[in-house]
């Protein structure tokens, strides 16, 4: 009886590894852009080089896509399938932010290298997100 519920959360935790690998790939793209790049207009959404797919076509078996805004700000909205405690087009916010780590960078800070990152979700119990994220 202890076991059954240890093991569902465990396979939820692993399958959200996958969201998470996705956004570190690509907060590697948004990181290289902030530092190589200086001039604003050259920032798009969705043009930083992650592989970002249109909401509704599945990014992988449990992402339903990930994209990027004018700032570099990673959203991964989960699929649906990966447990009964996570419902399709939960979040991952993923921003990148300067020294202070409370303000986020803006594409008009072209050629400032974020100091790290901050992991949010609104959507998703505390339980099945990395400690990142918590």
């Amino acid at each position: 009886a202890v076991a059954l519920p240890a093991y569902s959360d465990y396979t939820t935790r692993a399958r959200m590894s996958e969201a998470i690998l996705a956004a570190s790939s690509c907060k590697t793209n948004v990181t290289e852009i902030y530092q190589t790049r200086s001039d604003p207009d050259d920032y798009m959404a969705n043009k930083f080089g992650c592989g970002e797919v249109p909401n509704g076509d599945n990014f992988s078996q449990f992402i339903n896509f990930v994209n990027t805004d004018i700032n570099g700000v990673i959203t991964v909205a989960v699929d649906g399938d990966i447990s009964a405690d996570i419902t399709d087009g939960d979040e991952i916010i993923l921003t990148p932010v300067v020294d202070d780590m409370d303000t986020a960078l803006v594409a008009a800070d072209a050629g400032t290298t974020p100091f790290g990152w901050t992991c949010t979700s609104t959507d998703i119990d505390d339980q099945f997100l990395p400690a990142s994220c918590r």
